[in-house]
């Protein structure tokens, strides 16, 4: 019990940081998986990969990342590896009752103690998040985009308490190159919710509303990742954001740029928030944590490129 705790206690001073894009801008490249159906961009961030950089970046790195002296220890200390060692000694059945796959469990099984850093096969026991972009309708007088998401298994943080936040921001451009307001289309936009149970089978679906500030040029909804079904035990495995955006004047409508991001909280905050200080930059609040960022372009046509 007390290695758990301090488990929790390490994840907390981890991942509750000020993380506008921090950690997750200075991961290279090389890091997200990224791939293309078409013209339909797919990224995959892992939380394997933002413990491992964190641990590996420079001072530099971290002071610029924002990240504390405390947080710094923490991240060094080996209390990931007590709760990894600790895992290993469980029987199969427990693992596969915790939502382990098969392959999985053979990790756990072979672990031996070591560094996280220093086994890259550890990255198959964490959870990756995939985030997929399409064209759902588009011609000159709206664009509709359908993002999907997806967490790979059960992230290390989740449950009723934790609330994660997706948002979506969007400038246009007319037929003659020169910018063009696009504003919301709110009954013509959706936020659905997949709930799965920690054995990967599907639970529930939710609606979540959409909401906006500023109608012609972002959009987020909100979402627990847990349902409340089973103590908690369920989360939020995918999701489908459809946001449609109409002109409002008579402009043809050429294109539209979008970025879009997902912030999972890691600390039990009930109210995550964001900033939206320039033109396409999202920050959210203290201890949310960017797993999928993508900044995209759509046509006319519902051709999708990547900036």
């Amino acid at each position: 019990m007390k290695k758990r705790k301090l488990l929790v206690i390490f994840l907390f001073c981890l991942l509750a940081l000020p993380f506008p894009f921090s950690l997750i801008s200075w991961i290279g490249r090389s890091h997200l998986e990224t791939t293309y159906q078409s013209d339909m961009p797919m990224l995959t961030i892992s939380e394997y990969d933002i413990y491992v950089d964190t641990r590996t970046a420079t001072s530099a790195e971290l002071a610029r990342s924002g990240v504390s002296y405390e947080a710094v220890a923490a991240i060094k200390s080996n209390d990931i590896e007590d709760e990894l060692t600790r895992l290993s000694a469980l029987p199969d059945e427990e693992l596969s009752n915790r939502g382990y796959n098969t392959g999985q469990i053979e990790i756990l099984h072979d672990y031996t103690g070591e560094r996280i850093e220093t086994n890259p096969k550890l990255r198959g026991i964490f959870a990756d998040v995939k985030c997929n972009f399409y064209q759902y309708t588009a011609n000159n007088i709206s664009l509709s985009l359908k993002i999907v998401w997806e967490w790979t298994n059960k992230p290390m943080l989740s449950g009723i308490s934790i609330t994660d936040i997706v948002v979506i921001r969007w400038q246009g451009t007319n037929t003659a190159g020169l910018p063009m307001n696009l504003a919301l289309n709110s009954s013509g936009s959706s936020c659905m919710i997949n709930y799965y149970n920690p054995y990967e089978s599907y639970q529930s679906q939710s609606s979540v509303s959409i909401s906006t500030t500023d109608p012609y040029g972002h959009a987020y909804a909100k979402f627990p990742m847990s349902n409340g079904i089973a103590n908690g035990s369920s989360y939020a495995k995918t999701g489908t954001l459809i946001t449609k955006i109409d002109r409002t004047g008579t402009d043809a409508i050429k294109e539209a740029a979008f970025v879009f991001a997902y912030g999972h909280t890691t600390v039990a905050l009930t109210n995550p928030s964001l900033s939206l200080p320039d033109p396409f930059g999202i920050y959210f609040s203290f201890g949310v944590t960017t797993m999928c960022k993508e900044v995209i372009r759509m046509n006319s046509s519902g051709i999708i490129t990547r900036y």
